[in-house]
Order: C-alpha cells, then sequence, then structure tokens
C-alpha cells in the first residue's frame, strides 16, 4: 500500500487454442480436359471462412474450388477462434494417353490358344484384362495368350495408364465349337 491504495494482482491463466493446422491435398496430376471439386468445408466443417487463391492470384471464397487447370492453389481457413492456417499445393496436367492400339482375331475355337497382340508403342505402360470365361496362358506387355473355357463372346481389354490418365480399348471374339 502506498497513499492508502491497496494493488493486488490475480493470477490470470491464458490458454492457447490448440494449433490450427489444415492439409487439403497433396500435389494433385489430373487428366487434360478433366475438373475435379476440392470441398474445403466437407474435409474441414466448422470454420468460419475459406479463401482460395489460384493459380493466377485470383482469389476465390468459396469453400468448393473446381480445378481444371495447372498451377499452385492455396488455401487459407480461419476457424472460430480467428486462427487462421493455410495449405499449398501443386497442380499438374497430364497429357491424355493416345495410340493404345491392338490385334485380335474375331473369331476362336473353344479349346485352342487365342492371341492379342499389343501394337501400342512401348513408351506407353499397358495392362490387359479379360472378361469372360478364359484361361490365362501367357500374360506378356506385348502379347496375351488365352484359352476360352466356353462358347460365347469373350471381350478383351488393353487399358494403358499414365499418372492418372486411363485409356482402354476394348474387343470382343466369338467363340464357338471346339478344336
Amino acid at each position: 500500500t502506498d497513499l492508502g491504495c491497496k494493488t493486488s494482482l490475480s493470477n490470470i491463466d491464458l490458454k492457447s487454442p490448440e494449433p490450427f493446422k489444415i492439409e487439403i491435398s497433396n500435389d494433385l496430376s489430373i487428366c487434360a480436359d478433366a475438373k475435379i471439386t476440392i470441398d474445403a468445408q466437407a474435409l474441414l466443417p466448422n470454420n468460419q471462412t475459406y479463401e482460395w487463391t489460384l493459380p493466377n492470384n485470383t482469389k476465390q471464397i468459396n469453400p468448393k474450388l473446381l480445378i481444371s487447370e495447372a498451377g499452385t492453389y492455396s488455401i487459407e481457413i480461419t476457424n472460430k477462434d480467428k486462427c487462421k492456417a493455410t495449405d499449398v499445393f501443386n497442380v499438374k496436367v497430364l497429357n491424355r494417353v493416345s495410340g493404345v492400339i491392338f490385334a485380335l482375331s474375331s473369331a476362336g475355337k473353344l479349346g485352342e490358344t487365342i492371341y492379342a497382340i499389343n501394337l501400342t508403342p512401348t513408351e506407353v505402360a499397358t495392362e490387359w484384362k479379360t472378361f469372360g470365361n478364359t484361361e490365362i496362358v501367357s500374360n506378356a506387355v506385348n502379347l496375351l495368350a488365352f484359352k476360352a473355357k466356353s462358347e460365347g463372346e469373350i471381350r478383351v481389354v488393353l487399358q494403358s495408364i499414365l499418372g492418372d490418365c486411363n485409356v482402354s480399348v476394348e474387343k470382343t471374339i466369338s467363340i464357338n465349337g471346339s478344336v
């Protein structure tokens, strides 16, 4: 006390809010002409504001963002405690896979070995698939050999994959009678 004045201090506990961190997306690869939507509100609900910065530096305040072009994207989210967090990710646009082609006879006999020949350029990764009652004899990059186990139609698909871009070519062979 000084001159009849009394001073007292109380301890005040200040609580710091939990750290606010976000990770909306890792870097993405999308196919040319493809569009994807990222909904930040669905990933991180109960927040106050969502502000996207697009590759051309324009801003968007909608929590949903439609992405169709390459570049760096960022989002700043403000939560109910007025804390802010930011995430940045890059989007790469992949060229469409082209030139997927293979040869297959239009008819075959039950029990005979049937060949599908991959004529796709070698730099394109491919994968064979068959639909129908078949026994795979050999499955190599350039050649698929199989036998039909029943009469009817067999679908053969050659799928090419480049990143997240897929292109499939399908052909059908009719299987009749035995060898």
